[in-house]
């Protein structure tokens, strides 16, 4: 697999490669242009990093993590231990 591949929203479980593709889009226009805080939640660690500036990996309702999403992609060490993904 391409490094760009396994977060390319074509692997989004579930929706058509169109509409991953599409939604993707949708939610880089409005942070960047609206100026409006978006909440994602997703189960793709690396499609939500690619797609943020801040991440917060909660626990049980509680932060255990807070960086910098584009650190976090990078420390592989710290994203096997939060979310089991390396």
């Amino acid at each position: 697999m391409e490094p760009n591949e396994e977060h390319s929203p074509a692997r989004w479980s579930g929706l058509a490669p169109i509409i991953a593709q599409d939604l993707k889009r949708i939610i880089q226009d409005l942070a960047l242009q609206s100026g409006m805080a978006i909440m994602l939640v997703e189960q793709h660690v690396r499609v939500a990093l690619s797609l943020t500036r801040k991440a917060i990996v909660l626990e049980r309702g509680q932060i255990a993590h807070r960086a910098d999403s584009s650190k976090l992609a990078q420390d592989l060490d710290v994203l096997h231990r939060l979310v089991a993904v390396a």
